[in-house]
């Protein structure tokens, strides 16, 4: 029986599934920047897009795609602090103004 083998995608078809600018997709330099450079994540810790060589060509496959996504989206655990809304920001805002006068600043 034969194995299947991992679907392997030009860097021009990965980047269509990327988002770009108005409302495009990103350009196949990005993906290239994403195998070569990586992505900085907020901690420091720098993840790159894998990708295989096949004679002059590099391919990212299904496999190595899915990984990459999921290594930039971890799942958040329940302790993590969750992003405030704006109502809450500007509540916390007007808070630390009235402390600050308050203070004397």
């Amino acid at each position: 029986m034969l194995e299947a083998t991992p679907k392997a995608m030009t860097f021009a078809a990965v980047a269509r599934r990327f988002p770009g600018r108005n409302g495009g997709h990103a350009h196949r330099s990005t993906v290239g920047r994403m195998v070569d450079h990586g992505i900085l994540l907020p901690n420091g810790e720098r993840i790159k897009l894998r990708a295989i060589r096949f004679g002059q060509s590099r391919f990212v496959t299904e496999e190595a795609l899915a990984d990459f996504l999921e290594r930039l989206n971890p799942e958040q655990s329940a302790d993590e602090a969750q992003p405030r809304t704006l109502s809450e920001q500007r509540s916390a805002t007007t808070r630390a103004c009235r402390e600050l006068e308050l203070m004397g600043a």
